[in-house]
């Protein structure tokens, strides 16, 4: 009998520095990031309370012991963008430190260990560079490359990644391809609307993120839920809502319609056998913790009444399956 019921997918870009590093420094958001590691085991304390099962997509320069055994598996092939912010390898010579207890910006193998404890938490990938796949200048055989370095280093300290979250949700069938040549099955892909179409920074109009940043607070691109799809041989298990981090300066109304907009569509996913995907970044926690820790645990409630009510359940990304 196909199982019906609606479901719940969290997933979490962890990517500590590395995601942030090409537009953000130490000195502004360095806070943020190590109130990051401070936010984690909440986090998983949440995740247990509630019987949360989570997808962690980690960037695999994280899993590195220290500089030397990241240098290791270093890529022959380096991504090649036009826009030479975007490497990260330049940085990594010049900012890196030694090993995590020195530099916990760019280290997390305690945080990847401490995670992958609890029960129901997905280790994915975030690929091993913060690659960016539709940036100019890269190439199908750079990605390639860097995605056998993720896997390596991951699969060193036992992880098996059978899905993975692509750096700022840009993907096409081409690399697509290639993940499902190396044994990745799952991927977060993005919804179904223009707002939230795949396209390489420079492409991204103000407009469309001032509509996105709308659509959190009124329903103008209706329900974001849906069901996971085959693509290019790969689960599509796609995103719903990203959810935005509010602080103790944040409007209370904006901060309620927020709420509410997701509560109402985990219900209409929970009533209609669907899928509820949210996501964020560790560090979107890192300040102003504990406002957001209560404001995850309202939404986890909501799913502890849906799960009552309607049956729906929570899953990691890899627990997915095309009816």
């Amino acid at each position: 009998m196909i199982n019906k019921n609606g479901k719940l997918i969290i997933s979490l870009d962890f990517e500590l520095m590395w995601g942030v590093r090409d537009k953000r420094t130490i000195s502004g958001y360095g806070k943020s990031v190590i109130g990051a590691r401070k936010a984690i085991p909440q986090l998983l304390n949440l995740f247990r309370k509630y019987d949360i099962h989570a997808t962690w997509a980690v960037v695999g320069f994280l899993f590195a012991k220290n500089r030397r055994e990241l240098e290791e598996f270093i890529p022959s092939l380096l991504p090649a963008y036009k826009n030479d912010r975007f490497s990260p390898y330049r940085y990594l010579k010049e900012q890196v430190g030694d090993s995590e207890r020195c530099d916990p910006y760019h280290f997390a193998g305690s945080l990847i260990d401490s995670i992958a404890a609890v029960k129901g938490q997905e280790i994915a990938t975030h690929t091993f560079s913060h690659y960016y796949c539709l940036e100019a200048g890269q190439t199908t055989e750079q990605f390639r490359q860097d995605l056998s370095a993720a896997l390596a280093i991951a699969h060193k300290y036992e992880h098996q990644m059978s899905s993975i979250v692509f750096p700022r949700n840009q993907y096409s069938d081409d690399y697509l391809a290639i993940c499902r040549q190396q044994g990745i099955e799952f991927f977060r892909g993005n919804p179904k609307s223009f707002m939230y179409q795949e396209k390489a920074q420079q492409e991204r109009s103000q407009i469309v993120r001032a509509l996105r940043a709308i659509d959190t607070v009124i329903p103008i691109d209706g329900y974001h839920g849906g069901l996971p799809q085959r693509r290019c041989g790969m689960v599509d298990v796609p995103a719903s809502r990203f959810l935005r981090p509010i602080s103790k300066s944040t409007s209370s109304l904006r901060n309620a319609l927020s709420l509410q907009r997701i509560t109402n569509e985990m219900e209409h996913a929970a009533k209609h056998g669907l899928l509820y995907h949210l996501w964020w970044h560790p560090h979107n926690f890192g300040a102003d913790t504990e406002v957001n820790l209560h404001y995850l645990e309202k939404i986890l409630i909501k799913f502890r009444h849906l799960n009552e009510q309607f049956g729906m359940e929570s899953r990691c990304m890899n627990e997915m399956t095309v009816v």
